[in-house]
């Protein structure tokens, strides 16, 4: 039997979740949030899901880590270290996500470090860098 709206628990896997915020963006209800701190990035999820069989976001999640189960979940918050950015210093990626990136291009392309270095700037600094089109 499927859970009704009230029964949803939205569970998350600390240990597979990277911060891309994918999650969020799919959470027609808002019950994911971002908060920016100085170098930090904080997710933080609402214990239950009151949208009837919804599950964009673990749907959305790529690293498969939300589950929802029947019944009422802990909140959970998750704190990411941002990566700064390589030219202006600013912190603008969570790390694990980076890493992730990173793994995946390497893996995928054979893309060594000196391709890569447009990845650890940030989006204002690619910008800069590649100039007036």
């Amino acid at each position: 039997m499927s859970p009704t709206a009230a029964e949803t628990g939205i569970q998350v896997s600390e240990d597979r979740c990277i911060g891309c915020l994918a999650c969020m963006q799919a959470c027609a209800k808002g019950l994911i949030t971002v908060t920016r701190g100085d170098g930090s990035l904080t997710l933080s999820f609402a214990s239950s899901c009151h949208e009837e069989m919804c599950s964009r976001c673990a749907e959305a999640c790529s690293e498969k880590a939300l589950f929802l189960e029947c019944g009422e979940a802990k909140p959970a918050m998750l704190i990411f270290g941002l990566s700064p950015c390589s030219r202006c210093g600013t912190p603008f990626i969570p790390e694990r996500m980076l890493e992730k990136l990173s793994s995946a291009l390497t893996s995928f392309y054979g893309a060594g470090p000196e391709d890569l270095s447009w990845l650890h700037k940030c989006p204002a600094c690619r910008r800069k860098q590649s100039g007036p089109k």
